[in-house]
This record gives C-alpha cells, sequence and structure tokens, in this order.
C-alpha cells in the first residue's frame, strides 16, 4: 500500500474543538470513515465564518468547491474523545488552494489529517472564479 503525507508545515491559522458523540460512530464502534468529510466540511465553514466570510455567498452565488482531497488516518476516533482541528493554508493560487485540517484527539495523538483541494467558484456562471481578496489578505498574515 503507499502511503499518504499531507504535510501541514505552514502556519496554523485557525482551530477549533469538539467532542466525537454517537452519532459519529459506525457499526464497528469507532468514528465512522465518511464522517472525516463531514467535519472538514464544517471545520471550513467555521474558518470561513472566523475569517468575516462565507465558503458561500448565496447572495453572488460564489463560494468554495471541493476538487479533490485526499485522507491520512492515523487512529481511531472513540465516543468521548476530545477532538482539536487545526487549519492549514497552502499552494495559494488565483483561483485555488490547499485546505488542510490536522485533526488530533486529546490534545496529543493525530487522528487524521485531511488535504482538500478548494476552487473558488461562480456557482451563477458555472467557472472558476479567482480568490477573494479578503481571503487572500488573512492567508498573507
Amino acid at each position: 500500500m503507499e502511503r499518504v503525507r499531507i504535510d501541514c508545515t505552514t502556519k496554523c491559522l485557525f482551530s477549533h474543538s469538539f467532542t466525537l458523540g454517537e452519532q459519529h460512530m459506525n457499526q464497528g464502534g469507532h468514528m465512522g470513515n465518511e464522517m472525516i468529510f463531514i467535519l472538514a466540511n464544517d471545520i471550513r465553514t467555521k474558518f470561513f465564518e472566523y475569517i468575516g466570510m462565507q465558503a458561500f455567498d448565496a447572495h453572488n452565488e460564489i463560494g468554495t468547491i471541493m476538487a479533490n482531497a485526499t485522507v491520512k488516518y492515523s487512529s481511531e476516533g472513540m465516543i468521548g474523545d476530545q477532538i482539536t482541528a487545526n487549519v492549514y493554508i497552502d499552494h495559494i493560487s488565483e483561483i485555488t488552494f490547499d485546505f488542510k485540517i490536522q485533526f488530533l484527539k486529546n490534545e496529543e495523538h493525530e487522528l487524521a489529517v485531511v488535504r482538500q483541494g478548494i476552487v473558488w467558484y461562480d456557482y451563477k456562471n458555472r467557472k472558476p472564479h479567482e480568490l477573494p481578496k479578503q481571503f487572500l489578505d488573512f492567508c498573507d498574515k
């Protein structure tokens, strides 16, 4: 099996903590692998709220769309685990960026790392759109 490596070496731009509950578990008694995408989407929404933006601006019909994703699972998530999601952004271009989330459980063990290739997208005209200045300015801090 080929090993997946996702580097989170840039500055952490945002953190959010939460507790895993029964709704995150599968029949194996641990967090289901599909939950990492649901959690990652929630973290992305919270990140944009944190910087005073929206992941999707319904008024202008412009926002993020995920082009691709990679996940590296490192350990099991169990009910009651305290999770900290740390956000990193790199590989910024005119219309795209990598949105990376490192999920740590109980502040010491890596649960998983997710890398999402994100495109800023004009939903009305169905084409990529340049990244907003507010986003670029925040990432450049």
